[in-house]
């Protein structure tokens, strides 16, 4: 009598496989499109590419202490220019003496070697405009001589007339020579003539470059997109290297209603610019760059 009592009660043997197949399908099909979010929000979200976006007090602020100091410790840059790409070094010495604290936060040393609780920079005097011939050379008899060396970066003096597609293809190259090293892509600053695509202008040097890091995850600084776009967000396509479009002295006027010290630090010298903005961004983004490289996924 008890054993007919269960049977009644319990689904016969073949209802119970098919309902737990169907458990497990619906389990398993969960599983795999909360996989696909995590590997698209990973992958798409959060850009290799210190471009305008990262270039503000904002974001330098919500970068955790961690990265910064993971930044310091773990990297050792070998970054070769002329007076454009002196900005990123103007940058992080004025940022240095900008607000309490940044003196050691941000702290760096330029040559000589490593110290504890600072970035460390080699710097080389050549660029890519007049180095156009040499410079991936010159980059493999550094890092043979100094194999602890495992960030290189280059700028650009003036970004036009070169032949940017044979860069990329440098540059690929010796990504696959040296894959304990992170090369990191730079546009060239803007010179005025806004979004003109025909011949080596900047603007097509910015196209060429960021499309290419954009397919293939390449970590870049942005030089174009931080000179052509004012605090505000505001694009300014026709803006030259000391952000100044049709006559508009776009970062002098918006200092003009902000406060030294406060807003925006100055700088002792920031190359080809009368005003200290273009620096104070470039290095903004340049410190985002250095946090993601070590390894900060930027959220």
């Amino acid at each position: 009598m008890i054993h007919k009592s269960i049977s009644k009660t319990f689904l016969s043997r073949p209802a119970c496989v098919a309902l737990l197949m169907l458990l497990l399908a619906a389990t398993s099909g969960d599983a795999a499109q909360e996989a696909r979010k995590s590997n698209h929000d990973t992958s798409t979200t959060v850009s290799t590419i210190a471009d305008f976006h990262t270039a503000s007090e904002a974001v330098l602020r919500s970068i955790p202490q961690a990265a910064i100091d993971q930044a310091k410790r773990k990297l050792k840059i070998y970054y070769f220019h002329t007076s454009h790409g002196s900005r990123v070094i103007s940058g992080m010495q004025g940022l240095m003496g900008y607000k309490r604290g940044d003196a050691e936060k941000y702290s760096f040393t330029s040559g000589g070697r490593p110290k504890p609780g600072k970035l460390f920079f080699q710097e080389d005097e050549y660029d890519l405009s007049s180095g156009e011939k040499i410079w991936d050379g010159k980059v493999r008899e550094y890092l043979k001589a100094h194999p602890d060396i495992n960030v290189v970066m280059g700028s650009w003096c003036n970004p036009a007339r070169h032949d940017h597609k044979w860069y990329i293809q440098r540059m690929e190259k010796l990504i696959s020579e040296y894959p304990h090293v992170i090369f990191v892509f730079m546009t060239g600053h803007p010179n005025g003539d806004g979004e003109n695509p025909s011949g080596d202008t900047a603007y097509r040097c910015y196209k060429t470059i960021t499309d290419h890091c954009k397919a293939k995850k390449r970590f870049c600084l942005d030089y174009w997109s931080i000179e052509t776009h004012g605090m505000d967000g505001k694009y300014y396509p026709d803006a030259n290297d000391n952000g100044v479009a049709k006559g508009i002295s776009f970062y002098k006027n918006w200092m003009s209603n902000h406060r030294a010290g406060a807003d925006y630090f100055k700088t002792d010298y920031c190359a080809h610019a009368d005003q200290p903005i273009t620096c104070n961004r470039i290095v903004y983004a340049s410190w985002w760059l250095w946090a993601r490289i070590a390894g900060w996924d930027g959220k």
